[in-house]
C-alpha cells in the first residue's frame, strides 16, 4: 500500500523546448505501516522507538496518525511485526 502522501509518477514526453533532463532516479524502498525508523523491516527496534515516544503528540510513532502516540499505535505495530 502507499503511505498517504505517496503519489504515483505520470511520466510525459519532453517538448523540444525544454531543457529539462533527469540525470538519476533513486527509488527508496516500500513503505512499510509500522516501520517507524524506515528500515523497512518492524521489530524490536521499531518497538523500542514507539514505546519511547508513548503520550507524545504525533510524530512518526503515530501510526494511525490520531495526534497521539498510544495503544492503538501499538496495536498496528504488533500486527505488523516482522
Amino acid at each position: 500500500a502507499l503511505h498517504p502522501w505517496a503519489q504515483p509518477w505520470r511520466w510525459c514526453a519532453p517538448h523540444p523546448d525544454d531543457d529539462f533532463r533527469i540525470t538519476n532516479i533513486v527509488c527508496s524502498p516500500a513503505f512499510v505501516i509500522g516501520d517507524v525508523n524506515g528500515d523497512g523491516l518492524v521489530n524490536a527496534t521499531d518497538l523500542g522507538i514507539l514505546l519511547n515516544a508513548w503520550g507524545s503528540l504525533g510524530g512518526p510513532s503515530d501510526l494511525d496518525q490520531n495526534g497521539v502516540v498510544n495503544a492503538a499505535d501499538l496495536a498496528i505495530l504488533v500486527n505488523a511485526w516482522s
